[in-house]
């Protein structure tokens, strides 16, 4: 099950944290135990390739906080969107189970805003 519209919006070059929830298509949450997740951000959702990835390796941004329930939070520090210009980016993230399945979880739409100072 892929959760569209997972708009959100943050300043450029700040810290942001994303929290997602990963529920199979009957709504019960998927145990993430051993399984790989990713994040992309990308120019839009035609573009192969991503501005800025992250993973669930060591210290790589993508920590599964609680893996039995199927919560990720994607943390964004500040040298990720320093230098992308202000405007709208796409973003999804998937998951890759111990099987190497991989499933989309989630995509929608980031917009950066400028800098206050």
């Amino acid at each position: 099950m892929v959760l569209k519209g997972q708009d959100l919006e943050m300043v450029a070059g700040d810290n942001c944290d994303i929290e997602f929830e990963v529920n199979d298509p009957g709504g019960l949450d998927v145990d993430l135990t051993d399984a790989t997740v990713d994040w992309y951000l990308k120019e839009s959702a035609d573009t192969e390739v991503a501005l800025l990835h992250k993973d669930n390796s060591e210290g790589d941004g993508v920590e599964v906080t609680d893996p039995t329930h199927g919560v990720v939070v994607v943390h964004l520090v500040p040298e990720d969107t320093a230098d992308l210009a202000p405007g709208k980016y796409f973003h999804g993230i998937t998951v890759t189970d111990i099987d190497d399945k991989v499933y989309t979880v989630a995509m929608g739409y980031m917009t950066l805003l400028p800098k206050v100072g």
